[in-house]
């Protein structure tokens, strides 16, 4: 069994010995006598483990007490932060130091260091399906995307020791539906954010599947692309739906965007409800519809969509949207 522990702030170290003689962690003892300041042990003496010391600047966040390799004392991670002005408001942690106990020695030493741009929650679960719990840390590297900045780090035993099956920076990843075996899946996100549209008119979608496999986390799209296809399906029935909205004569398609955004500036009805500000809503659509079944290993359904919609679509969206589909399209037929 394990147990979970987290300690803040001034007086940590009290706090963790109490608290942990409460949760069933094992025995107390006193406290070790202070060690050298600004050293981070890598060996914590004795039986129970104590707080190693951190090298200021950075400072104690979170101890976590976590069976990740079942057999033996649970392992201690200790998370640290340094001060940063770039850092999100919720980081908690730049480095995670492992502790295990080595029985030999009879003494708790560094196991795995790590770091990262910065961790903003922990979660533990059983992520790889041997039972034990997994430590789960959700990164945020700062900035306004998502996708860009925010992702996930998995650590988890591996062969006796404490290994790494994921590390992603990016993609927004969440844990998904269960695939149908019962696998944990974690859900992978992109943006659709074409050169013509701000970073405001960009929208997220579903990008890959991953499930754990011979040690690390790997795309299952070959195997269980069903959450891909539902996006899919549910982006074309979006398109159907636009698609008796907009007139055959509406666009121009070799007008520019600047010079269509001149002629909406010089009025008239048609001309600005012909010229939507960013991407084209039938543009957006069929982009998805592409994508998320190119993804989802189904190129056959890409080529049947662009040869019923591809002169459709060059009647009615800008030249350069056009254009960007014909290339999302010839994307979605290669490799995935």
């Amino acid at each position: 069994m394990w147990c979970q522990l987290i300690a803040n702030g001034a007086g940590f170290a009290a706090i963790l010995t109490l608290l942990l003689a409460a949760a069933g962690c094992g025995r107390t003892e006193q406290q070790a006598p202070p060690r050298e300041p600004g050293r981070v042990d890598s060996v914590v003496a004795g039986t129970e483990f104590h707080a190693p010391v951190i090298a200021p600047p950075a400072r104690l966040d979170t101890i976590i007490a976590i069976d990740l390799v079942p057999g033996g004392k649970p392992e201690y991670v200790v998370a640290s932060i340094r001060p940063d002005s770039a850092r999100p408001r919720t980081a908690l942690a730049d480095r995670l130091a492992f502790y295990r106990y080595d029985s030999s020695a009879r003494a708790y030493t560094l196991a795995l260091a790590d770091s990262m741009l910065w961790a903003v929650r922990f979660e533990t679960r059983d992520v790889t399906g041997d039972g034990a719990p997994d430590l789960v840390v959700f990164t945020d590297g700062a900035g306004t995307d998502a996708i860009a900045t925010r992702g996930m780090i998995v650590y988890a035993a591996s062969n006796g020791s404490i290994g790494r099956p994921l590390r992603l920076d990016h993609g927004r990843p969440a844990f998904g539906s269960a695939a149908p075996d019962g696998e944990t899946t974690i859900f992978v996100y992109n943006e659709l954010w074409p050169a013509f549209a701000s970073h405001a008119q960009a929208v997220e979608y579903l990008d890959d599947i991953l499930v754990y496999s011979e040690g690390a986390f790997a795309s299952a799209r070959a195997a269980w692309n069903a959450p891909l296809l539902l996006q899919a399906d549910s982006a074309l029935a979006r398109y159907r739906r636009l698609r008796p909205q907009f007139r055959t004569d509406t666009l121009r398609p070799t007008d520019s965007m600047h010079a269509r955004e001149g002629a909406a500036a010089a009025g008239g009805r048609d001309s600005v409800e012909a010229m939507p500000a960013g991407p084209h809503p039938l543009f957006t659509e069929a982009a998805l519809v592409m994508i998320s079944y190119g993804r989802g290993l189904r190129p056959e359904r890409v080529r049947s969509f662009w040869r019923a919609e591809a002169e459709y679509l060059r009647g009615r969206i800008p030249a350069e949207q056009f254009a960007e589909l014909e290339s999302i399209q010839a994307r979605m037929l290669g490799p995935q």
